[in-house]
């Protein structure tokens, strides 16, 4: 009798320890979705703060040499869905222009800037255009 209580008493610390662990890994796992959540969001806004950058730079070094200009930031909004959630994310997308050599080459920089929570994050590409 007293070594069926000693292994009952066994089994229940036994079990007791697995369900623990059990809950050990399911908290950890619900930590690695959340994150692998906001890894999807940042590469998503990345991503598109990608492509209006180059997309502002391409337009701005496409036009002849004496109109290629400064132009001011445009804000411009993306939305995004995920799992049913509807989110949206504003990125000022701007075009500085430097005269490098007078008449002659000029260097054109395209950023974008947007917020992800509290953080600023910003994608910069630069070119040259050169008069012909």
């Amino acid at each position: 009798m007293i070594r069926s209580k000693q292994r009952a008493m066994s089994l229940l610390l036994e079990t007791m320890v697995g369900l623990g662990i059990f809950a050990v890994v399911i908290l950890i796992l619900f930590a690695v979705f959340a994150a692998v959540g906001r890894s999807n969001s940042q590469a998503r806004e990345h991503t598109m703060a990608r492509n209006l950058t180059r997309e502002a730079l391409e337009r701005e070094c496409s036009r002849p040499y004496a109109l290629v200009v400064d132009v001011p930031g445009q804000v411009v909004v993306g939305n995004f869905t995920s799992n049913g959630v509807v989110s949206s994310t504003e990125f000022l997308v701007e075009v500085k222009v430097t005269e490098l050599v007078p008449n002659e080459r000029k260097s054109v920089v395209a950023r974008t800037t947007w917020r992800f929570g509290n953080i600023s994050r910003q994608v910069q590409l630069e070119s040259f255009v050169v008069s012909i």
